[in-house]
């Protein structure tokens, strides 16, 4: 026997038996049979070696036909893919893109049904937006399911967050069973992820058990990814879409009423300047240029403050009042305006300018043309007709009243009593004619441009205590009436620019109307405010009151309400007319607040001085 061995390591022992000669075998036998046996150790290992190469060999072959297949897997994996991502971003339409998503996803899956659910943002219920292989019919803006983002398998997968495979519907206790989908029994699920957010869920659905692999599984969970960023792309185009649509439809509509603007100004009589925030002309119609006697290239893109010659005698306090309208939009009052009136050569015109506000911010100015003219004149006539007629009536009726004052004196000798009562009634109505004379010279010198006004720095609480004084609690102590008077002033009030005589007629005839229409035990409050450029006082009492259908023609010439508590009190109906216009020529306004029962307030603003200026 001899060992086989080779490079040392044994491999096997070789035994040659003869079992009929004894001495068979020599020690050149024995060379020959360890020489054989190396070759044979040799073979041996060679035969060894080659088993484990071919078997390496089949091994390597099975390991690349692996790679090979999964590269090729892989490789169709990620065409299926391009080929959504492809299809998917051809399309802008969302219904579009669900159907056609839904179409993709079975083409790899190969379900019976498949849907697609989206979550409603408001209500938060699951709405069918996309289904195949169903009778559903789904409209543009899809069906309600009726199942809430927290139920069910869908419910679960939106909480989640995760894809699913339900090999058996009927064992799985996520699966909530419903009347159309009592024939599904497998599932597969994925849910629809967008910027972060769950935004609905893709699910297939098969007949029989077991039908979803989890290589589709991923396939699908991949294609969600870009199924729900092709939705998120086409819900951005509709809210786009649809505030372009919203934005061309308010541009339309903003043209329609631009034209229809222009159109309206160019039709009215009246000239319209509109005026930017930078007091550049912006628009001007054809009657503006046409009563301004001015092309309108000449004043378009023009600053108001090159036309102060068009705003007469107020165009320096108008121009700096328009710069404080800008400065401090957050502080005009409710209908504030300016108005004025001018002549060009032999037209008179009047102007009334507002600022344009909106949200407490000054966006301009706005001012009116009117061609006063026919309306001037007419009113002369009228105003010269009155002033005549009231002259020639002044002089009989001073001798009416003189001779009857004289008669109830006892000049003529003593009288029955009859007599005296007749005498006193042609009295009566000799001073209530001559009040009607003075009313109507006032309001003619006024209409007519005769009466002036000596504008000086007045002190408000200074006049109103000396009508309230020397006038008011006068009349009430000779009437024997029981009224309480207020006076309330707030400190430091400026100094106005007014005439004396002129405010203190105002004050005077607003305070005879507070204490002829409020009764006794009643009250009267005089008060004064600043703001800012102005000096607001109201007249308040506690009195009959104004019925609302009143309060706008109680400043109209010779108004007197039908009101038995009116018509007792004698009156000519001129007197809030000729404060109205005091007041106007002033630079201020005259407003009334009443209700009937309940007392009135009578307000009037003036203009405070404004310091280094001339106060005429």
């Amino acid at each position: 026997g001899v060992p086989l061995l080779r490079e040392d390591e044994l491999t096997g022992i070789l035994i040659l038996v003869d079992t009929q000669n004894d001495s068979r075998f020599s020690h050149k036998d024995i060379i020959w049979a360890t020489t054989f046996g190396v070759q044979v150790a040799i073979a041996l290992q060679n035969a060894k070696l080659f088993e484990e190469l071919h078997k390496l060999n089949a091994t390597l072959d099975h390991r690349v036909a692996e790679r090979t297949q999964a590269l090729n897997d892989e490789s169709d994996r990620v065409k299926i893919l391009l080929r959504i991502t492809s299809e998917l971003s051809a399309s802008l339409d969302e219904d579009l893109v669900l159907k056609k998503a839904l179409d993709l996803v079975n083409g790899v899956v190969h379900a019976m049904e498949g849907v697609i659910l989206l979550i409603h943002q408001e209500s938060g219920e699951f709405i069918f937006r996309a289904a195949i292989g169903s009778d559903l019919h789904i409209p543009p803006r899809g069906i309600p399911s009726g199942m809430m983002r927290h139920e069910g398998l869908a419910g679960w997968m939106i909480e989640k967050r995760s894809a699913v495979i339900v090999h058996d519907s009927l064992q799985d206790s996520r699966w909530l069973e419903r009347e159309s989908s009592h024939k599904h029994r497998s599932v597969l699920g994925v849910p629809l992820i967008s910027n972060d957010e769950a935004i609905g869920v893709l699910m297939m659905f098969h007949g029989e058990t077991n039908a979803f692999t989890r290589v589709q599984l991923d396939l699908v969970e991949a294609a969600a990814f870009q199924v729900a960023h092709a939705i998120n792309n086409a819900s951005l185009y509709n809210v786009i879409f649809e505030q372009a649509e919203q934005l061309g439809s308010m541009l339309r509509t903003e043209i329609i009423q631009k034209a229809n603007l222009e159109a309206i100004l160019e039709s009215i009589a009246d000239g319209v300047i509109v005026a930017d925030s930078q007091n550049e002309v912006d628009i001007a119609n054809l009657p503006a240029c046409n009563i301004l006697d001015i092309p309108r290239e000449q004043l378009l893109g023009k600053s108001i403050n090159e036309l102060l010659g068009l705003y007469g005698q107020f165009g320096e306090s108008w121009i700096h009042t328009i710069n404080d309208w800008a400065d401090n939009a957050d502080r005009i009052e409710q209908w504030t305006y300016l108005a004025d009136q001018l002549v060009i050569e032999d037209k008179f015109i009047s102007v009334h300018l507002s600022p344009v506000l909106s949200d407490n911010r000054f966006y301009g100015t706005v001012s009116i043309f009117r061609d006063i003219t026919r309306d001037v004149e007419v009113d002369k006539l009228k105003s010269e007709f009155v002033s005549t007629v009231s002259h020639e009536l002044r002089t009989p009726m001073t001798s009416i009243k003189g001779y009857a004052d004289l008669m109830l004196m006892g000049a003529a000798g003593s009288m029955s009593d009859p007599q005296s009562q007749y005498l006193q009634v042609i009295k009566n109505n000799a001073d209530r004619l001559h009040m009607l004379v003075n009313d109507l010279l006032d309001i003619s010198r006024i209409e007519t441009g005769k009466t002036g006004l000596d504008l000086r720095p007045l002190d408000i609480p200074q006049i109103v205590g000396q009508v309230v004084n020397g006038h008011l609690n006068g009349r009430i102590q000779h009437e024997s009436r029981t009224l309480q008077v207020k006076i309330e002033m707030a400190p430091s009030l400026p100094l106005v620019n007014a005439d004396h005589a002129r405010i203190t007629q105002v004050l005077t005839n607003l305070l005879d109307n507070a204490l002829n229409y409020t009764p006794d035990d009643g009250q009267i409050t005089v008060k004064a405010e600043a703001t800012h450029n102005y000096v607001h006082i109201s007249v308040q009492d506690s009195g009959i009151g104004i019925a609302k259908e009143n309060l706008d023609k109680i400043f109209d010439r010779f108004y007197r309400a039908e009101d038995s508590n009116v018509q007792r009190i004698p009156g000519t109906g001129l007197g809030l007319a000729i404060v109205r216009s005091l007041i106007e020529m002033h630079g201020g306004r005259l407003r009334v607040e009443s209700e009937l029962g309940k007392g009135s307030i009578f307000t009037f603003n003036l203009p405070v001085v404004i310091e280094d200026s001339d106060p005429t």
